[in-house]
């Protein structure tokens, strides 16, 4: 008796096509994919029909994944779990399965991504594509603060992570789904001259610990996101080292300007040849609402938060006559399709301090030092 002929496997999450046994005029059963329980157990649906060979039954699944049927075949009751279901039981087994509760502010944040991902929602979840991921993140970006995309991506991470693990899906779509807007996005408006004078003033004759904290911030372009886990290495080095946000602005070295070494020193506490992550007290929780309450004793009236001390040195480093492929190393922003500074533009600390340097102090400061 001959064999029967082998076929290709079907992906996993696809659903099955079974060979019944013989002596049966449809002896090929097409199943659509198995569902998952409450408590992660695997259910099998009933069969979408039966077929005479196994190409008819394949042909009844490809359907199926269509929203379709076949003729003289009975009608699909039912796709595979939708985008919005898989995010539900994502949701259940996270926070219902968590070691440890996770805050209030965690659960928001998914809520908000999987808001803004709403054209997904009644979508076949096997059958959406990387492009229909990263198309959602790109048409975000236009409205979208880079914190929120970092969400919408991290959810999509979550549920085909948890999707691999309960046998929805063997292909994680979302894994190269990425940010593509520009990485300095929050909006401000820099220092002026005068104001950065003011409060180079106040730390010379208050010695005012905000004063110390803003001119760091100003004459290093870090994000204040970045103090909280920030390598300062201090003589006979003098460099910062670290970042967030972008492959570009993490773990980036920024050498400390020479007119805030003392500074730098002072707020680490330590020794002036020693290294130490996260010894300057800058502290996102609490800066804010510190420079708001600060910089209206030393005469500045405009509204300021923490971000603009980034477009400030930013503003610098152009003022300054840097090279503007430094300005971008120093700030960490993408090269973008600039693929010979990109890939090939290589730096030392020293050609970067030399870069730095050009940013003038006060003259009353310098003479100080």
């Amino acid at each position: 008796m001959p064999r029967r002929k082998k076929h290709t496997k079907l992906p996993n999450g696809y659903g099955s096509c079974i060979y019944l046994g013989k002596n049966r005029r449809r002896p090929y059963a097409a199943y659509p994919p198995a569902q998952i329980g409450p408590r992660g157990t695997r259910i099998r649906p009933k069969a979408l029909g039966y077929c005479e060979t196994y190409e008819e039954a394949r042909e009844l699944l490809v359907l199926y994944h269509k929203g379709l049927t076949l003729p003289d075949v009975p009608v699909v009751p039912k796709r595979g779990p939708t985008f919005a279901e898989v995010y539900e039981r994502f949701l259940a087994d996270k926070f219902g399965n968590a070691g440890k509760p996770l805050s209030g502010s965690a659960k928001a944040s998914y809520t908000t991504a999987y808001k803004n991902a709403a054209v997904l929602h009644d979508k076949d979840f096997l059958l959406i594509t990387y492009p229909e991921l990263q198309a959602v993140v790109d048409s975000c970006g236009l409205s979208l603060s880079v914190s929120s995309l970092s969400n919408l991506v991290k959810l999509f991470h979550g549920m085909y992570k948890y999707a691999e693990k309960y046998e929805i899906t063997d292909k994680d779509q979302s894994r190269h789904v990425e940010i593509r807007k520009a990485n300095d996005i929050e909006h401000g408006v820099p220092f002026s001259d005068a104001d950065i004078l003011r409060i180079w003033s106040d730390y010379h004759q208050n010695g005012s610990g905000t004063a110390a904290k803003l001119l760091v911030m100003i004459y290093s372009g870090f994000r204040i996101s970045a103090f909280s886990g920030l390598l300062v290495r201090l003589a006979p080095d003098w460099y910062f080292q670290g970042g967030v946000k972008t492959a570009a602005g993490k773990d980036r070295i920024v050498p400390i300007h020479s007119g805030i070494r003392k500074i730098v020193t002072g707020l680490t506490g330590l020794p002036r040849t020693a290294t130490d992550r996260s010894g300057l007290g800058i502290s996102k929780a609490s800066f804010g609402a510190e420079m708001r309450d600060y910089l209206p004793t030393i005469g500045i009236r405009e509204d300021h938060t923490p971000h603009d001390c980034r477009h400030t040195f930013s503003r610098l480093c152009e003022s300054s006559g840097m090279p503007e492929a430094d300005r971008k190393r120093l700030l960490g922003h993408s090269f973008g399709a600039d693929i010979t500074n990109g890939i090939y533009g290589h730096r030392t600390v020293e050609e970067l301090r030399a870069s730095i340097e050009k940013i003038r102090i006060p003259e009353f400061v310098a003479n100080l030092l």
